[in-house]
């Protein structure tokens, strides 16, 4: 679960740097991260013998760590991006505007999800064996239950 969020969070934190301008912030803050995810392997992994789930754990605890470091420096160089109580009001001219842009994007996502599936079940439902390769590279359940039935 940690793993979701803080990267989450992080991309959130780097994009407000990038839109206001300042991409160097958001290097550094990567770039704070990878070191401590690297020390943190080599002494999770190679010190304790942790294995996998010590890199994990160095994983999510670099994430976590670049979270605090990116809120921190965020907050200090950029003022007005600090959250205030005004911040969390319903401005519904504002919202209905981004609903207004939303909703069809949505249904238009939704509808290409949809047919996603059934897109790939009729290519791989043809008359022709399919190569080994096109095996691998489809990922759809259907193309694998359709190689089986051949």
């Amino acid at each position: 679960f940690a793993t979701t969020i803080f990267p989450l969070l992080y991309y959130l934190f780097n994009n407000a740097f990038r839109g206001m301008g300042d991409s160097m912030t958001a290097l550094w803050c990567l770039i704070v991260s990878v070191v401590i995810n690297v020390f943190l392997d080599i002494l999770f992994v190679a010190v304790f013998g942790w294995g996998v789930a010590g890199s994990a754990w160095a994983t999510a605890i670099a994430q976590a760590l670049s979270v605090v470091f990116s809120a921190i420096m965020l907050y200090r160089r950029f003022p007005e991006m600090r959250l205030q109580r005004a911040d969390f009001r319903v401005d519904k001219p504002l919202l209905g505007t981004i609903m207004r842009l939303a909703v069809p994007i949505a249904v238009q996502t939704g509808f290409n999800n949809l047919g996603l599936p059934s897109h790939r079940c009729s290519l791989t439902r043809s008359t022709r064996i399919p190569r080994q390769d096109e095996i691998r590279r489809s990922s759809g359940s259907c193309s694998q239950s359709a190689w089986r039935s051949r």
